[in-house]
Protein backbone atom coordinates (compact mmCIF):
# COMPACT_ATOMS: atom_id res chain seq x y z
CA UNK A 1 0.00 0.00 0.00
CA UNK A 2 2.86 2.79 0.82
CA UNK A 3 4.76 1.45 -2.01
CA UNK A 4 2.01 1.83 -4.53
CA UNK A 5 0.70 5.30 -2.77
CA UNK A 6 4.28 6.78 -2.99
CA UNK A 7 4.63 6.00 -6.85
CA UNK A 8 1.40 7.35 -7.69
CA UNK A 9 2.14 10.53 -5.38
CA UNK A 10 5.33 10.93 -7.70
CA UNK A 11 3.33 10.32 -11.12
CA UNK A 12 0.53 12.89 -13.03
CA UNK A 13 -2.24 12.43 -10.39
CA UNK A 14 -0.98 12.60 -7.09
CA UNK A 15 -4.68 12.44 -5.45
CA UNK A 16 -5.03 8.97 -7.18
CA UNK A 17 -2.45 7.95 -4.41
CA UNK A 18 -4.71 8.73 -1.37
CA UNK A 19 -6.42 5.78 -1.20
CA UNK A 20 -3.71 3.60 -1.10
CA UNK A 21 -1.48 5.58 1.30
CA UNK A 22 -4.70 6.36 3.94
CA UNK A 23 -4.56 2.25 3.73
CA UNK A 24 -0.95 2.33 4.60
CA UNK A 25 -1.63 4.69 7.87
CA UNK A 26 -4.55 2.73 8.78
CA UNK A 27 -2.02 -0.58 9.04
CA UNK A 28 0.82 1.13 10.30
CA UNK A 29 -0.04 4.53 11.79
CA UNK A 30 2.34 6.84 11.67
CA UNK A 31 4.47 6.10 8.99
CA UNK A 32 6.70 9.35 8.58
CA UNK A 33 6.26 8.95 4.31
CA UNK A 34 2.72 7.92 4.63
CA UNK A 35 1.93 11.13 6.75
CA UNK A 36 4.10 13.38 4.86
CA UNK A 37 2.41 12.40 1.27
CA UNK A 38 -1.18 12.48 2.99
CA UNK A 39 -0.54 15.46 4.46
CA UNK A 40 0.57 17.30 0.93
CA UNK A 41 -2.86 15.52 -0.77
CA UNK A 42 -4.92 16.85 1.72
CA UNK A 43 -3.01 20.12 1.74
CA UNK A 44 -3.76 20.49 -2.16
CA UNK A 45 -7.24 19.66 -1.77
CA UNK A 46 -7.87 22.41 0.85
CA UNK A 47 -8.27 19.81 3.61
CA UNK A 48 -5.58 21.85 6.30
CA UNK A 49 -7.86 20.17 9.41
CA UNK A 50 -7.56 17.22 8.19
CA UNK A 51 -3.75 17.12 7.83
CA UNK A 52 -3.49 18.95 10.70
CA UNK A 53 -4.87 16.31 12.80
CA UNK A 54 -2.98 13.45 11.33
CA UNK A 55 0.35 15.03 11.69
CA UNK A 56 -0.38 16.06 15.14
CA UNK A 57 -1.45 12.30 15.83
CA UNK A 58 1.87 11.10 14.11
CA UNK A 59 3.75 13.58 15.97
CA UNK A 60 2.70 11.75 18.97
CA UNK A 61 3.12 8.39 17.68
CA UNK A 62 6.62 9.36 16.46
CA UNK A 63 7.97 12.35 18.31
CA UNK A 64 11.59 11.27 17.17
CA UNK A 65 10.83 11.97 13.19
CA UNK A 66 12.15 15.43 12.44
CA UNK A 67 10.48 15.35 9.34
CA UNK A 68 7.35 14.99 10.77
CA UNK A 69 7.53 18.06 13.23
CA UNK A 70 8.85 19.86 9.95
CA UNK A 71 5.74 19.53 8.45
CA UNK A 72 3.52 20.07 11.00
CA UNK A 73 5.14 23.65 11.28
CA UNK A 74 4.65 24.08 7.26
CA UNK A 75 0.98 23.61 8.05
CA UNK A 76 0.87 26.01 10.96
CA UNK A 77 2.31 28.13 8.58
CA UNK A 78 0.34 27.94 5.69
CA UNK A 79 -2.41 28.45 7.87
CA UNK A 80 -0.94 31.88 10.01
CA UNK A 81 -0.45 30.23 13.08
CA UNK A 82 3.51 31.17 12.92
CA UNK A 83 3.91 30.89 16.81
CA UNK A 84 3.27 27.09 16.81
CA UNK A 85 5.14 27.26 13.56
CA UNK A 86 8.07 28.04 15.57
CA UNK A 87 7.68 25.42 17.86
CA UNK A 88 7.24 22.59 15.58
CA UNK A 89 10.31 23.73 13.97
CA UNK A 90 12.52 24.12 17.43
CA UNK A 91 11.08 20.28 17.65
CA UNK A 92 12.27 19.31 14.32
CA UNK A 93 15.80 21.44 15.02
CA UNK A 94 15.94 19.37 18.89
CA UNK A 95 16.13 16.08 16.48
CA UNK A 96 18.21 17.31 13.37
CA UNK A 97 20.02 20.59 14.32
CA UNK A 98 21.39 21.16 11.12
CA UNK A 99 18.58 20.84 8.83
CA UNK A 100 18.43 23.93 6.13
CA UNK A 101 14.96 23.96 5.89
CA UNK A 102 13.78 23.63 9.42
CA UNK A 103 16.32 26.26 10.12
CA UNK A 104 15.02 28.65 6.87
CA UNK A 105 11.36 28.57 7.91
CA UNK A 106 12.16 28.80 11.91
CA UNK A 107 13.66 32.37 10.50
CA UNK A 108 11.22 33.14 8.32
CA UNK A 109 8.36 32.58 10.84
CA UNK A 110 10.68 35.02 13.69
CA UNK A 111 10.64 37.46 10.79
CA UNK A 112 6.75 37.46 10.51
CA UNK A 113 6.03 37.68 13.91
CA UNK A 114 8.55 40.65 15.06
CA UNK A 115 11.30 38.34 16.45
CA UNK A 116 13.66 39.77 14.57
CA UNK A 117 17.22 39.18 16.62
CA UNK A 118 15.87 35.62 16.70
CA UNK A 119 15.69 35.89 12.34
CA UNK A 120 18.93 37.12 12.08
CA UNK A 121 20.51 34.84 14.49
CA UNK A 122 18.52 32.13 12.73
CA UNK A 123 19.66 32.73 8.86
CA UNK A 124 23.28 33.52 9.77
CA UNK A 125 23.39 30.25 11.13
CA UNK A 126 21.69 28.71 7.80
CA UNK A 127 24.91 31.26 6.51
CA UNK A 128 26.81 28.96 8.63
CA UNK A 129 26.15 25.59 7.16
CA UNK A 130 26.08 26.97 2.96
CA UNK A 131 28.09 30.20 3.28
CA UNK A 132 26.90 30.50 -0.55
CA UNK A 133 23.38 30.12 0.28
CA UNK A 134 21.70 32.40 -1.84
CA UNK A 135 18.31 32.35 -0.28
CA UNK A 136 19.77 33.06 3.10
CA UNK A 137 21.67 36.12 2.25
CA UNK A 138 18.66 37.52 0.85
CA UNK A 139 16.46 36.75 4.09
CA UNK A 140 19.48 37.69 6.31
CA UNK A 141 19.40 41.20 4.21
CA UNK A 142 15.54 41.66 4.50
CA UNK A 143 16.20 41.05 8.46
CA UNK A 144 18.81 43.62 8.81
CA UNK A 145 16.81 46.59 6.40
CA UNK A 146 13.91 46.18 9.21
CA UNK A 147 15.98 46.10 11.72
CA UNK A 148 17.18 49.47 10.65
CA UNK A 149 20.57 47.85 9.42
CA UNK A 150 20.51 49.21 6.46
CA UNK A 151 24.12 49.43 5.94
CA UNK A 152 24.88 46.01 6.83
CA UNK A 153 21.80 44.67 4.45
CA UNK A 154 23.15 46.95 1.63
CA UNK A 155 26.42 44.85 1.64
CA UNK A 156 24.76 41.79 1.14
CA UNK A 157 22.81 42.96 -1.51
CA UNK A 158 25.98 44.52 -3.14
CA UNK A 159 27.82 41.02 -2.74
CA UNK A 160 25.00 38.93 -4.28
CA UNK A 161 25.10 41.52 -7.70
CA UNK A 162 28.34 40.65 -7.56
CA UNK A 163 27.54 37.07 -8.43
CA UNK A 164 24.02 37.41 -9.95
CA UNK A 165 24.05 41.05 -11.74
CA UNK A 166 20.62 40.21 -13.39
CA UNK A 167 18.84 39.94 -10.09
CA UNK A 168 16.57 43.07 -10.79
CA UNK A 169 14.78 42.14 -7.21
CA UNK A 170 17.96 42.41 -5.43
CA UNK A 171 19.00 45.88 -7.41
CA UNK A 172 15.72 47.29 -6.41
CA UNK A 173 16.16 46.55 -2.93
CA UNK A 174 20.17 47.72 -3.10
CA UNK A 175 18.48 51.39 -4.66
CA UNK A 176 15.62 51.60 -2.38
CA UNK A 177 18.29 51.40 0.17
CA UNK A 178 20.61 53.52 -1.04
CA UNK A 179 18.17 56.17 -1.07
CA UNK A 180 17.22 55.69 2.35
CA UNK A 181 20.75 56.32 3.62
CA UNK A 182 21.00 59.47 0.81
CA UNK A 183 23.30 57.89 -1.76
CA UNK A 184 20.92 59.04 -4.35
CA UNK A 185 23.82 59.02 -6.76
CA UNK A 186 24.27 55.35 -6.40
CA UNK A 187 20.62 55.07 -5.97
CA UNK A 188 19.59 56.77 -9.52
CA UNK A 189 22.53 54.86 -11.10
CA UNK A 190 20.65 51.45 -9.84
CA UNK A 191 17.60 52.66 -10.65
CA UNK A 192 18.52 53.45 -14.54
CA UNK A 193 20.36 49.69 -14.28
CA UNK A 194 17.03 48.48 -13.98
CA UNK A 195 15.48 50.18 -16.68
CA UNK A 196 17.76 49.16 -19.24
CA UNK A 197 17.11 45.38 -18.30
CA UNK A 198 13.49 46.27 -18.07
CA UNK A 199 11.61 49.68 -19.39
CA UNK A 200 8.72 49.15 -17.98
CA UNK A 201 10.35 48.55 -14.63
CA UNK A 202 7.36 50.37 -12.44
CA UNK A 203 9.85 50.02 -9.00
CA UNK A 204 12.67 51.90 -11.04
CA UNK A 205 10.25 54.78 -12.26
CA UNK A 206 8.95 55.31 -8.72
CA UNK A 207 12.28 55.82 -7.64
CA UNK A 208 13.34 58.12 -9.92
CA UNK A 209 10.15 60.11 -9.66
CA UNK A 210 11.06 59.93 -6.12
CA UNK A 211 14.56 61.34 -6.95
CA UNK A 212 12.94 64.43 -9.22
CA UNK A 213 10.53 65.35 -6.16
CA UNK A 214 13.75 65.69 -3.36
CA UNK A 215 14.75 68.00 -6.11
CA UNK A 216 12.16 70.03 -6.49
CA UNK A 217 11.44 68.61 -10.68
CA UNK A 218 7.54 68.05 -9.96
CA UNK A 219 7.04 67.92 -13.37
CA UNK A 220 10.03 65.37 -13.87
CA UNK A 221 8.52 63.42 -10.77
CA UNK A 222 4.69 63.34 -12.06
CA UNK A 223 5.54 61.96 -15.27
CA UNK A 224 7.70 59.55 -13.82
CA UNK A 225 4.86 58.24 -11.15
CA UNK A 226 1.92 58.54 -13.75
CA UNK A 227 4.92 55.88 -15.93
CA UNK A 228 4.93 53.85 -13.16
CA UNK A 229 1.32 53.26 -12.49
CA UNK A 230 0.95 52.89 -16.31
CA UNK A 231 3.26 49.79 -16.16
CA UNK A 232 1.64 48.56 -12.89
CA UNK A 233 -1.55 49.44 -11.69
CA UNK A 234 -0.99 48.13 -8.57
CA UNK A 235 2.00 50.25 -7.19
CA UNK A 236 0.48 52.16 -4.17
CA UNK A 237 3.94 54.10 -3.59
CA UNK A 238 3.32 55.77 -7.43
CA UNK A 239 -0.12 56.24 -6.63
Amino acid sequence: QKNAGLALLRGPNPVAASSYLEAANRLAPGDPDVVVGLAQIYLAQGERAKARAMLQEAVQLHPEQAILWYNLGVLHDHEGDHASAIQAYQRALGIEPGDVDALTNLGLAYYKTGRLEEAESTFRKVLGITPDGISARVNLAATLLKSGKVPEAIEIWRGILQQYPRRNDIRLSLANALYQTGDYAGARYHYNQLLLANANHSGAMTGLGSLAYRKGDMAQAESWFRKAIAADSRNAIAH
